[in-house]
């Protein structure tokens, strides 16, 4: 009788696995993980909506509007100097590349960090959730 049971358990095993890829290759279920990025991507650029109406503060000044390497794009100054008592020449580099776009215009820094900053939360939500 205990053998019986193994081998329902295995069939029913082997069925749910079967099942569960036919809905993994399912067309709709790869518009359902559409559909769930731009829900999130959208809820994280909503929450943040007001930062668009924001201009440079705080830090600002000393790192874009009042260094002179990021503003004539110093390659050297950028790579091995400090800026404001720190080293991080990447993130000098990308400073100076967006004031090379948009000057002292805030959308582009904005976008940046909301980016850079929230897109690790987005990959390990869908690492979590196995959509990746």
């Amino acid at each position: 009788m205990a053998k019986n049971k193994n081998r329902k358990n295995v069939q029913t095993a082997s069925r749910v696995k079967k099942n569960i890829g036919v809905v993994a290759e399912n067309p709709v279920f790869e518009l359902e993980r559409k559909w769930i990025f731009l829900l999130l991507f959208g809820g994280i650029f909503l929450a943040y909506a007001q930062i668009w109406g924001n201009g440079l503060v705080w830090d600002d000044d000393p790192y874009i509007t009042l260094n002179d390497a990021v503003k004539d794009f110093d390659i050297k100054a950028l790579l091995s100097d400090f800026h404001v008592g720190n080293f991080h020449p990447l993130t000098m580099l990308s400073l100076a590349l967006e004031y090379a776009v948009v000057g002292e215009s805030p959308w582009l820094y904005h976008l940046n960090n909301l980016l850079l900053n929230k897109a690790p939360y987005g990959h390990s939500f869908f690492k979590r959730c196995n959509l990746v």
